[in-house]
């Protein structure tokens, strides 16, 4: 995983190829982790049983990891061929619907944690919730009320939500370690947060084009969440497998 982030770096930062490759493997880096990621989590998923009380909750994590696979996969093969992106576009769709399913199984999480029903009411609250904290980050910080400002910092606050609420229900299982994976939407929210942002002052494309530790850092930090998602998974899948001492 390292060596993957490492080599990342290298490319941003020293450019070794020619324009159109260093271009390629740059845009590729997001789409090839997030399969990592969703590869992994696919594996946790076929532990289980249609059967089993988690299969739910790995099913709709799985298919939410596939949906921002796809976002991924979207967003760099419009970047890429056409060198820009609308600021708010069909990966936008995909991103939300992955948040969706994730938000779904935790859902089910929560009712197996606590045996209890009719939960639909948290979802549309959280929702609600974050629609709320969403306008008013907009208004407070004198921005318009476009589609994009409000979808950019609508980011932030549904990874750090997720993060969250994913790491307080897996908290009571194993000391924590089901809660491991989630620690990459930790480091996604922050980088998001950090986008809006930037994305909001006008100045991504000004400090990206100027090669600025910022625009690195928020590049850098999409794969190192992925990557923390993907290694987590794997995690996940050895402690199911073969135990708590192969999972280390």
């Amino acid at each position: 995983m390292l060596a993957l982030l490492a080599g990342y770096l290298y490319v941003y930062q020293i450019g070794p190829f020619s324009d159109t490759w260093n271009s390629l493997l740059i845009e590729l880096a997001d789409p090839f982790t997030a399969l990592l990621g969703a590869v992994m989590v696919t594996g946790v998923l076929l532990h289980y049983r249609r059967a089993d009380k988690p299969y739910p909750v790995w099913l709709f994590f799985t298919l939410g990891m596939w949906f921002w696979v796809l976002a991924e996969s979207t967003w760099s093969y419009i970047d890429f061929s056409s060198g820009a992106t609308p600021s708010v576009g069909l990966p936008d769709v995909f991103w939300f619907i992955g948040y969706g399913l994730l938000g779904l199984a935790l859902v089910y999480q929560y009712s197996l944690v606590f045996r209890t029903k009719g939960l639909w009411w948290m979802v549309l609250a959280s929702w609600a919730g974050i629609v709320i904290v969403d306008l008013a980050l907009v208004w407070l910080g004198g921005l318009q009320f476009s589609p994009e400002n409000l979808v950019n910092y609508a980011y932030p606050l549904l990874d750090f939500g997720l993060c969250l609420a994913s790491i307080r229900l897996f908290m009571t299982f194993g000391a924590g370690k089901l809660s491991r994976p989630w620690i990459g939407l930790l480091v996604m929210g922050i980088s998001d947060a950090v986008f809006a942002w930037v994305q909001a002052n006008g100045q991504y494309q000004v400090w990206s084009n100027a090669g600025m530790w910022l625009s690195t850092f928020m590049d850098t930090s999409y794969v190192a969440a992925y990557l923390i998602l993907a290694f987590g998974f794997l995690l996940q899948y050895l402690l199911l497998r073969y135990g708590p001492e192969e999972a280390r």
